[in-house]
């Protein structure tokens, strides 16, 4: 009995190698082109596909197999039987690209009798050329300072350009985690991400119309080929597919970085660093030599409604918008212009979007007497007004900087060494950026003084949004982080870092050119040098800078009330800062710095700290 149990494990084993040493044959014997076709058509990365839905493979170890997987393809080709996917269809209606391939390599592929589902993709989208779509970050949402990226299939055939399709890739979230749950999954792959399809104008109202969010078309130059087997392979994952969803790396851009990759002819280009931005996608596709034919804008409704509003005086604004706010219909026969008229239409789009709701009742009658008095004037109306976008990311910097320079501390010099992992501070070259904002995360600088290596700043994160006023907006300005620094005092304190923690809120005047900002809120201080280990401020800053094609200048003050002692205990913090722009992504930096600390009642102060710096900094 015990000799009959190892023959039959025996010839498992042998019959299990052997099928093993096949399919390794059968995979070895396509080209070296070929076979990295094949890896870059299931994600694979290291040895294991980044696909993480059983589903989208047809060997039980295809996830790490690729020989094995390759060779249950040919079988499932060959025999077209079995049913696969979302839809349960044959092997070549839901893998058309795996089928083409394998037919275009020599292998015997069965054609699909029942591919519906598939068929009725093609029959709608008609895909004729392909766009990347950069959507320009969301104002005061941090989750979307980043912008975002999808595709869209340009459709066969003349029509309106809305009712092309787009493609998505997102994460589907449990509407019911809160803000740190949602962050920890997000960072952590805690959510599944999918592909989708949908129809253009459904994006373009969400980000244009319900987010207020320009939309930059990048066109890409793909042969008809390449752009079936993107449509196909789509399919493929939106199919039978699903990606462990990671905010910082696998996520919208990154994935679909790797769809293209499939039918390009050398893969895209992947930061060699731990996250993954769509400005690096858009970077990609823009350095990849003729890939990218045409770039096209896409306002938002803001910016519309600002476009027209400059095109007609500030008191006709002003007027206008008075307008509109009232609801009056029989304050709209004030208005005698085609331009006003342009303007106060716009605006009320624009204020339908930021109510995020269909117009009813007064406001519903109020707009559709401005559409009557409109059209009772006659004529065309003028041209829409030309917008200049200064967002579109392909001319903004890279995220990462270093920077080397010398400081000077009222007695001693040293050199200092800056490193920023990303992305953006409020004295950086910001075209391409949304103006006077900061976004930066692991950033830190050293120093080397009398022989001595001293940390002088360390960053996790730190958000600033300084939203000018308008006619069109009323959002406030904010101001968030979490950085230590080196604390430096000459009266109580000795050299020690201390742990910030900011929140602060406030107004901001300005444009892109020029910005004065006024931020209260709080700062909590962690430091073994406090009484009971920490110190709880209020604090007020005062930001005022301009800029141009050249350089920028930035001046901050501010000022820090310990709420236990708030008038004896008072820190004082001035800055200026120069920064010229020597190239896209090169800079030279003059820094000045003063600490003061408050005495008797706040009626004097004393200098507790200096610093002057000078620094070069490139990024990459």
């Amino acid at each position: 009995m015990a000799v009959d149990l190892f023959k039959s494990l025996f010839f498992t084993f042998i019959l299990m190698g052997a099928a093993s040493l096949q399919a390794a044959s059968l995979f070895s014997g396509l080209s070296p082109k070929h076979q990295e076709r094949w890896r870059l058509l299931y994600h694979y990365h290291k040895g294991e596909s980044r696909v993480d839905e059983p589903s989208f493979f047809l060997h039980p170890a295809g996830k790490t197999e690729i020989a094995e997987e390759f060779k249950a393809a040919t079988i499932a080709a060959e025999l077209g039987e079995g049913s696969y996917g979302r839809f349960n269809q044959p092997f070549a209606c839901a893998f058309p690209l795996r089928a083409e391939l394998l037919k275009e390599w020599g292998f015997s592929v069965k054609e699909g009798h029942d591919c519906g589902p598939f068929k009725k993709w093609q029959d709608e989208v008609k895909p004729k050329a392909l766009s990347i779509v950069f959507s320009t970050s969301y104002p005061n949402n941090p989750g979307s300072m980043f912008g975002h990226t999808f595709l869209r299939f340009h459709k066969n055939g003349k029509g309106n350009d809305l009712l092309d399709y787009g493609a998505n890739y997102s994460a589907i979230v449990n509407k019911k985690d809160w803000g740190p749950v949602y962050a920890f999954k997000g960072l952590f792959g805690g959510y599944l991400g999918y592909f989708d399809l949908s129809p253009y104008y459904v994006l373009v109202n969400t980000y244009i119309h319900g987010e207020s969010r320009d939309l930059i078309e990048y066109n890409l130059n793909l042969t008809p080929t390449q752009l079936r087997r993107v449509f196909s392979h789509l399919w493929e994952l939106y199919n039978s597919s699903a990606f462990d969803y990671f905010f910082t790396w696998e996520n919208c851009s990154f994935h679909l970085a790797g769809l293209l990759n499939v039918v390009l002819e050398k893969k895209l280009e992947v930061p060699s660093r731990w996250y993954y931005l769509p400005a690096d996608l858009i970077s990609a596709i823009n350095s990849y030599g003729g890939l990218v034919s045409k770039i096209e804008n896409r306002p938002s409704l803001k910016r519309q409604a600002k476009g027209y509003l400059e095109r007609i005086s500030n008191e006709q604004s002003k007027k206008v918008k008075i307008i509109a706010d009232s609801l009056n219909r029989d304050l709209i026969k004030e208005l005698k212009s085609v331009e006003e008229f342009d303007a106060l239409i716009s605006l009320l789009n624009y204020g339908k979007q930021t109510k995020k709701k269909t117009l009813e009742g007064d406001e519903k009658e109020f707009f559709m007497a401005a559409l009557r008095a409109r059209a009772s004037l006659g004529g065309k109306s003028v041209e829409a007004p030309k917008h200049e976008f200064l967002n579109q990311p392909h001319v903004s910097h890279l995220p990462q900087k270093i920077a080397v320079g010398i400081g000077h501390n009222g007695s001693t010099y040293s050199g200092n060494l800056f490193y920023q992992s990303g992305y953006h501070d409020l004295l950086a070259r910001d075209l391409g950026l949304d103006p006077w904002s900061e976004f930066m995360f692991l950033n830190g600088e050293v120093s080397l003084q009398k022989e001595e290596l001293q940390v002088n700043r360390i960053g996790l994160i730190e958000i600033t949004s300084l939203h000018p006023l308008t006619l069109l907006s009323e959002q406030l300005s904010w101001k968030v982080g979490v950085f230590s620094d080196k604390m430096t005092s000459t009266r109580d304190y000795r050299d020690s870092q201390r742990i910030n923690g900011v929140a602060k809120m406030g107004i901001t005047f300005g444009d892109r050119s020029w910005v004065l900002s006024a931020l209260a809120g709080g700062v909590l201080e962690a430091s073994q040098h406090y009484q009971d280990r920490y110190r709880a401020n209020l604090s007020y800053e005062l930001l005022a800078g301009v800029q141009n094609e050249l350089g920028k200048i930035l001046t901050k003050i501010e000022v820090r009330h310990d709420v236990r002692t708030p008038k004896s205990n008072i820190d004082y913090y001035t800055s200026i800062g120069l920064n010229l722009f020597l190239s896209r992504q090169s800079e030279l930096r003059f820094t000045s710095d003063l600490n003061f600390h408050g005495v008797s009642g706040g009626k004097d102060f004393d200098k507790v700290n200096e610093k002057h710096s000078i620094s070069l900094g490139v990024y990459f």
